[in-house]
């Protein structure tokens, strides 16, 4: 059987954790693997700019360091960011994946662009500065057509 580790990248509960664990359901994965969720210990509520993803890094960080002693055979961070993932990798000798490149290098082999949706506010200039950041790491902003963004605790969308 393959373990799995799949850091949340927040200090969440164990009801919030279920949650997450309950979208494995609407996939189609081998028979034989065992994913375990593991939230990290502290961490941002918010990622707001650099300190927030610098803090996020080392709680996924922290979460993830000893999972191939633990018996884990691959680490999955459950983030679009990326955080802590090549921090992890330089460490680990088992696979260290995310979900942000990988999904946008996804959409890209479905189409020449793609947009980005996004929860914050963007009349803050710490999460216009987060989200420079954020697509800058991936190096793929050519690529990027929009980006949307719906505000926290709202539910309209504006571009």
């Amino acid at each position: 059987m393959t373990k799995v580790l799949v850091i949340v990248p927040l200090p969440l509960g164990e009801e919030a954790v279920e949650r997450r664990r309950r979208q494995l359901q609407h996939v189609k994965l081998g028979p034989d693997m065992e994913f375990d969720f593991r939230p990290v210990k502290a961490g941002p509520i918010h990622f707001m700019g650099r300190h927030d993803e610098i803090f996020m890094e080392f709680a996924i960080f922290e979460a993830g360091l000893t999972a191939a002693e633990e018996g884990y055979d691959a680490v999955c961070v459950d983030t679009t960011s990326d955080s802590g993932v090549a921090e992890l990798r330089s460490m680990l000798d088992i696979p260290v994946i995310a979900t942000g490149r990988s999904a946008m290098l996804y959409s890209l082999m479905l189409a020449n662009n793609f947009s980005l949706l996004g929860m914050y506010d963007p009349d803050f200039s710490e999460s216009r500065d987060a989200t420079r950041i954020f697509i800058n790491r991936f190096s793929i902003s050519q690529a990027l057509a929009n980006i949307a963004h719906r505000r926290p605790l709202s539910d309209t969308w504006r571009l």
